[in-house]
């Protein structure tokens, strides 16, 4: 045999049998296939960190049953049609258009067990997984230093009393394959999502329950006002509804890790319920090693200590930089007290008390200064440029792409 035939029969095998890396995320039940160890690395951990973000809108607990593959192929090949528990990509593939399919992957997966059925329907998981794409990306980009897009175009039209119809951003979705109509569309979808979430009922809830109608069938415009009329306070219209909260939900940028709400989160995982000395049954808020039966009592709960410890992680995850040490800190402290080391454990949560707070004052100044600074240096009417270009190509192409108003 000759070196060249040789040689190509080696590069033959070699494309035959490329090298993958892959990785399975458990918790979520997730399994990532690349041809690099630094993106299944990478694909993972965001991966991880949407199954979480659809789990927690929807407060769901418990893990998935089934498995979702992503599986990334060559570039310059035809990336493969996705299927139920299977999504493909490349290097190539932007990162709203994956963040969208794995979210609404997660979503429909949620929706499969929880009801038992996966209907033909699509319309609010579709409105979801778009407002959590939205959520998700700029939450991602304010974690990297400060997010370039924000409520600002929604909030001009807000201001002028012009809103979006409520009903159809839930029940008319826009693809993600028109980019800049999708942003527009998530942008008011997560405004919305917001002010759902805000109804006077437990957490996830409403989402559920309107995702269990679509789940058999349901129109969607009657599973939207079915759901949402028995929700709404005194019967209010859902769109008077949106618009009260709309504006406020609008005033700042969307930020999960925004100083005040970490604040708030951070304080309910190092507290814990207890009993009030003296009262009848009522229950008051200590922290975790200010009372030595509250820490006793859970370093026997296992299962809530370490799901304790993966939520300070997960949170963690989606902080800026200045605030990881601490909460790493934090997490660190839960593992001494899983161990019984209850001296290193008091020691390292007051450090990791003091550290957060630091940071938190840190991270408040800063988030001041870039609020005051576009404030007095970014105009509105460049903040609003983007959607009014948007839309007037909207008016003049519409009749040649995706219809976003009904008759």
């Amino acid at each position: 045999m000759s070196k060249t035939v040789a040689i190509l029969l080696l590069l033959l095998l070699l494309k035959t049998y490329a090298v993958s890396f892959k990785e399975t995320r458990r918790a979520h039940r997730i399994r990532i296939n690349t041809q690099s160890l630094a993106t299944t690395e990478s694909v993972a951990h965001y991966a991880t960190t949407c199954a979480a973000l659809v789990d927690k809108t929807l407060a769901v607990d418990n893990p998935p049953q089934s498995f979702i593959d992503l599986e990334e192929s060559p570039v310059g090949n035809n990336i493969p049609t996705d299927q139920e528990s299977k999504i493909f990509f490349n290097e190539e593939t932007e990162i709203q258009v994956f963040t969208y399919k794995i979210l609404r992957t997660f979503i429909r997966r949620r929706q499969r067990e929880l009801f038992g059925n996966n209907g033909p329907r699509s319309e609010v998981t579709d409105f979801l997984a778009s407002a959590l794409t939205f959520r998700r990306i700029v939450n991602m980009l304010s974690t990297a230093g400060g997010a370039d897009w924000d409520y600002s175009s929604a909030r001009k039209l807000f201001e002028s009393k012009s809103f979006p119809n409520a009903e159809l951003l839930l029940t008319a979705p826009v693809a993600p394959t028109f980019p800049l109509f999708f942003q527009l569309y998530a942008m008011h979808g997560e405004i919305l999502l917001k002010t759902i979430e805000q109804l006077p009922s437990k957490r996830g809830n409403i989402l559920k329950k309107l995702l269990e109608m679509e789940a058999f069938g349901r129109n969607a415009t009657d599973n939207v006002r079915y759901v949402l009329s028995s929700a709404l306070p005194s019967g209010m219209p859902l769109q008077a509804w949106y618009e009260r909260h709309a504006i406020h939900n609008s005033l700042h940028r969307h930020s999960p890790d925004a100083p005040s709400t970490l604040s708030e989160q951070v304080a309910a995982l190092e507290s814990v319920n207890i009993l009030s000395a003296g009262s009848s049954g009522n229950m008051e808020r200590v922290k975790i090693d200010d009372v030595p039966a509250a820490f006793n009592d859970l370093k026997t709960d296992k299962a809530a200590l370490n799901k304790r410890q993966l939520q300070f992680l997960e949170l963690r995850n989606e902080v800026p930089p200045l605030l990881k040490p601490s909460l790493e800190l934090y997490a660190k402290a839960l593992g001494y007290l899983a161990g019984n080391d209850v001296k290193r454990f008091k020691t390292t949560i007051a450090q990791a008390r003091q550290q957060f707070q630091e940071a938190l004052a840190k991270q408040q100044a800063i988030s001041n200064a870039l609020a005051k600074a576009e404030t007095e240096f970014v105009p509105a009417t460049r903040r609003l440029g983007n959607y009014l270009d948007a839309m007037t190509h909207y008016r003049q192409n519409k009749e040649n792409i995706l219809h976003l108003e009904r008759p």
